[in-house]
Protein backbone atom coordinates (compact mmCIF):
# COMPACT_ATOMS: atom_id res chain seq x y z
CA UNK A 1 0.00 0.00 0.00
CA UNK A 2 1.31 3.50 -0.76
CA UNK A 3 1.98 5.76 2.17
CA UNK A 4 -0.75 8.36 2.74
CA UNK A 5 0.01 11.73 1.23
CA UNK A 6 0.44 14.58 3.66
CA UNK A 7 -1.37 17.86 3.09
CA UNK A 8 1.82 19.24 1.54
CA UNK A 9 2.11 16.23 -0.77
CA UNK A 10 -1.49 16.67 -1.94
CA UNK A 11 -0.83 20.36 -2.59
CA UNK A 12 2.32 19.57 -4.58
CA UNK A 13 0.45 16.94 -6.58
CA UNK A 14 -2.22 19.48 -7.50
CA UNK A 15 0.39 22.13 -8.28
CA UNK A 16 2.30 19.73 -10.54
CA UNK A 17 -0.88 18.95 -12.47
CA UNK A 18 -1.66 22.61 -13.00
CA UNK A 19 1.90 23.50 -14.02
CA UNK A 20 2.13 20.64 -16.54
CA UNK A 21 -1.22 21.48 -18.07
CA UNK A 22 -0.38 25.18 -18.28
CA UNK A 23 2.90 24.32 -20.01
CA UNK A 24 1.42 21.89 -22.52
CA UNK A 25 -1.63 23.93 -23.50
CA UNK A 26 -2.99 27.43 -23.70
CA UNK A 27 -5.13 26.82 -20.65
CA UNK A 28 -3.65 29.70 -18.64
CA UNK A 29 -4.10 32.32 -21.36
CA UNK A 30 -7.64 31.09 -22.03
CA UNK A 31 -8.48 31.48 -18.35
CA UNK A 32 -7.06 34.99 -18.38
CA UNK A 33 -9.15 35.95 -21.42
CA UNK A 34 -12.22 34.49 -19.73
CA UNK A 35 -11.60 36.56 -16.61
CA UNK A 36 -11.31 39.73 -18.70
CA UNK A 37 -14.55 38.86 -20.48
CA UNK A 38 -16.34 38.68 -17.12
CA UNK A 39 -14.83 41.51 -15.05
CA UNK A 40 -17.71 41.76 -12.55
CA UNK A 41 -17.73 39.28 -9.71
CA UNK A 42 -21.09 37.64 -8.87
CA UNK A 43 -23.19 39.19 -6.15
CA UNK A 44 -24.20 37.40 -2.98
CA UNK A 45 -27.67 36.94 -4.46
CA UNK A 46 -26.17 35.43 -7.64
CA UNK A 47 -24.29 32.89 -5.54
CA UNK A 48 -27.32 32.09 -3.38
CA UNK A 49 -29.47 31.53 -6.46
CA UNK A 50 -26.89 29.18 -7.93
CA UNK A 51 -26.39 27.21 -4.71
CA UNK A 52 -30.14 26.64 -4.39
CA UNK A 53 -29.95 24.52 -7.54
CA UNK A 54 -27.54 22.10 -5.82
CA UNK A 55 -30.10 20.36 -3.64
CA UNK A 56 -29.85 16.69 -2.56
CA UNK A 57 -32.22 14.28 -4.32
CA UNK A 58 -33.51 10.88 -3.29
CA UNK A 59 -32.02 8.10 -5.42
CA UNK A 60 -34.37 5.36 -4.28
CA UNK A 61 -31.54 3.21 -2.90
CA UNK A 62 -30.01 2.77 0.54
CA UNK A 63 -26.61 4.41 0.91
CA UNK A 64 -23.54 2.57 2.18
CA UNK A 65 -19.99 3.71 2.79
CA UNK A 66 -17.12 2.15 0.87
CA UNK A 67 -13.52 3.00 1.66
CA UNK A 68 -11.78 4.30 4.78
CA UNK A 69 -13.54 6.25 7.50
CA UNK A 70 -11.44 9.32 6.73
CA UNK A 71 -10.64 10.95 3.38
CA UNK A 72 -11.06 8.53 0.48
CA UNK A 73 -14.30 6.90 1.64
CA UNK A 74 -17.62 7.57 -0.08
CA UNK A 75 -21.34 7.05 0.41
CA UNK A 76 -22.91 5.48 -2.64
CA UNK A 77 -26.18 3.77 -3.52
CA UNK A 78 -26.50 0.04 -2.93
CA UNK A 79 -26.67 -0.58 -6.68
CA UNK A 80 -23.37 -2.13 -7.74
CA UNK A 81 -24.72 -5.40 -9.17
CA UNK A 82 -24.01 -5.55 -12.88
CA UNK A 83 -21.48 -2.71 -12.94
CA UNK A 84 -18.63 -3.79 -15.17
CA UNK A 85 -15.86 -1.34 -14.31
CA UNK A 86 -14.74 1.50 -12.07
CA UNK A 87 -12.85 4.44 -13.56
CA UNK A 88 -10.91 6.29 -10.87
CA UNK A 89 -8.84 9.27 -12.08
CA UNK A 90 -6.78 10.79 -9.30
CA UNK A 91 -5.19 8.18 -7.04
CA UNK A 92 -6.09 9.03 -3.46
CA UNK A 93 -4.09 8.92 -0.25
CA UNK A 94 -5.21 5.33 0.10
CA UNK A 95 -6.45 2.62 -2.24
CA UNK A 96 -9.12 1.64 0.26
CA UNK A 97 -12.10 2.57 -1.92
CA UNK A 98 -10.63 1.12 -5.10
CA UNK A 99 -9.58 -2.08 -3.33
CA UNK A 100 -13.04 -2.63 -1.89
CA UNK A 101 -14.58 -2.16 -5.33
CA UNK A 102 -12.05 -4.57 -6.85
CA UNK A 103 -12.84 -7.12 -4.16
CA UNK A 104 -16.43 -7.06 -5.42
CA UNK A 105 -15.07 -8.41 -8.72
CA UNK A 106 -15.46 -5.11 -10.54
CA UNK A 107 -12.65 -4.22 -12.95
CA UNK A 108 -10.84 -1.08 -11.75
CA UNK A 109 -8.99 1.45 -13.89
CA UNK A 110 -6.85 4.00 -12.03
CA UNK A 111 -4.96 6.97 -13.47
CA UNK A 112 -2.60 9.57 -12.01
CA UNK A 113 0.67 10.90 -13.41
CA UNK A 114 1.74 12.38 -10.07
CA UNK A 115 2.42 8.99 -8.48
CA UNK A 116 4.15 5.76 -9.42
CA UNK A 117 2.24 2.50 -9.68
CA UNK A 118 0.84 1.79 -6.20
CA UNK A 119 1.71 -1.38 -4.35
CA UNK A 120 -0.99 -3.88 -3.52
CA UNK A 121 -3.00 -3.74 -6.74
CA UNK A 122 -5.22 -6.77 -7.30
CA UNK A 123 -5.25 -8.65 -10.59
CA UNK A 124 -8.38 -6.80 -11.74
CA UNK A 125 -6.86 -3.35 -11.09
CA UNK A 126 -5.12 -1.48 -13.91
CA UNK A 127 -3.00 1.61 -13.24
CA UNK A 128 -2.09 4.19 -15.91
CA UNK A 129 0.51 6.85 -15.08
CA UNK A 130 -1.35 9.63 -16.88
CA UNK A 131 -3.43 12.63 -15.94
CA UNK A 132 -7.00 12.79 -17.22
CA UNK A 133 -7.39 16.00 -19.20
CA UNK A 134 -9.39 17.66 -21.98
CA UNK A 135 -6.95 16.57 -24.72
CA UNK A 136 -4.79 13.58 -25.58
CA UNK A 137 -1.34 15.10 -25.30
CA UNK A 138 1.84 14.46 -23.32
CA UNK A 139 0.98 13.31 -19.81
CA UNK A 140 -2.74 13.70 -20.50
CA UNK A 141 -5.44 11.42 -21.89
CA UNK A 142 -9.15 12.13 -22.22
CA UNK A 143 -11.84 10.24 -20.34
CA UNK A 144 -13.45 9.47 -23.68
CA UNK A 145 -10.36 7.65 -24.94
CA UNK A 146 -9.71 5.93 -21.62
CA UNK A 147 -13.24 4.56 -21.45
CA UNK A 148 -13.33 3.56 -25.10
CA UNK A 149 -10.09 1.61 -24.97
CA UNK A 150 -11.08 -0.44 -21.94
CA UNK A 151 -14.81 -1.21 -22.07
CA UNK A 152 -17.53 -2.37 -24.42
CA UNK A 153 -20.23 0.13 -25.36
CA UNK A 154 -23.06 -1.72 -23.59
CA UNK A 155 -21.55 -1.97 -20.09
CA UNK A 156 -22.52 -0.06 -16.95
CA UNK A 157 -19.76 1.88 -15.23
CA UNK A 158 -18.85 3.55 -11.94
CA UNK A 159 -16.91 6.83 -11.76
CA UNK A 160 -14.88 8.08 -8.80
CA UNK A 161 -13.12 11.33 -9.72
CA UNK A 162 -10.84 13.52 -7.61
CA UNK A 163 -8.58 15.47 -9.97
CA UNK A 164 -8.00 18.70 -8.05
CA UNK A 165 -10.13 21.12 -10.08
CA UNK A 166 -9.48 19.63 -13.53
CA UNK A 167 -13.00 18.16 -13.49
CA UNK A 168 -14.26 21.44 -14.98
CA UNK A 169 -12.09 20.86 -18.05
CA UNK A 170 -12.60 17.10 -18.28
CA UNK A 171 -16.33 16.55 -17.78
CA UNK A 172 -17.56 18.79 -20.65
CA UNK A 173 -15.43 16.75 -23.06
CA UNK A 174 -17.17 13.45 -22.30
CA UNK A 175 -19.86 12.54 -24.81
CA UNK A 176 -23.38 12.40 -23.40
CA UNK A 177 -23.77 8.74 -24.32
CA UNK A 178 -20.56 7.91 -22.43
CA UNK A 179 -21.63 9.87 -19.35
CA UNK A 180 -24.96 8.03 -19.41
CA UNK A 181 -23.10 4.73 -18.98
CA UNK A 182 -22.00 5.75 -15.48
CA UNK A 183 -24.72 4.38 -13.24
CA UNK A 184 -23.05 6.04 -10.24
CA UNK A 185 -20.73 9.06 -10.29
CA UNK A 186 -18.71 10.11 -7.24
CA UNK A 187 -17.02 13.41 -8.06
CA UNK A 188 -15.18 15.81 -5.78
CA UNK A 189 -15.87 19.31 -7.08
CA UNK A 190 -13.22 21.86 -6.14
CA UNK A 191 -12.85 25.66 -6.04
CA UNK A 192 -16.16 26.43 -4.33
CA UNK A 193 -14.10 28.56 -1.96
CA UNK A 194 -13.49 30.84 -4.96
CA UNK A 195 -17.12 31.07 -6.02
CA UNK A 196 -17.15 34.87 -5.78
CA UNK A 197 -14.51 35.05 -8.49
CA UNK A 198 -16.18 35.77 -11.84
CA UNK A 199 -14.20 33.17 -13.79
CA UNK A 200 -14.76 30.44 -11.21
CA UNK A 201 -18.44 31.27 -10.87
CA UNK A 202 -18.97 30.98 -14.61
CA UNK A 203 -17.13 27.64 -14.74
CA UNK A 204 -19.37 26.30 -11.99
CA UNK A 205 -22.51 27.56 -13.68
CA UNK A 206 -21.53 26.10 -17.04
CA UNK A 207 -21.08 22.64 -15.55
CA UNK A 208 -24.09 22.49 -13.25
Amino acid sequence: MPKPKSGIARYLSELRYRLIWAKESRHSSAAARSALAHPNNPTLEDVKTFLRTLTPRQCGKDLGRIGPDEDGGYLLPDDLDGIDALFSPGVSETLGFDLEIAQRRIQCFLADASVTKPDGLLSNMNFMQKFIGPENRGDFVTMQKWIGENTADDTDLLLQMDIEGAEYDVLPGIAAESLARFRIMLIEFHDFDQIFNADTFNRLQSLF
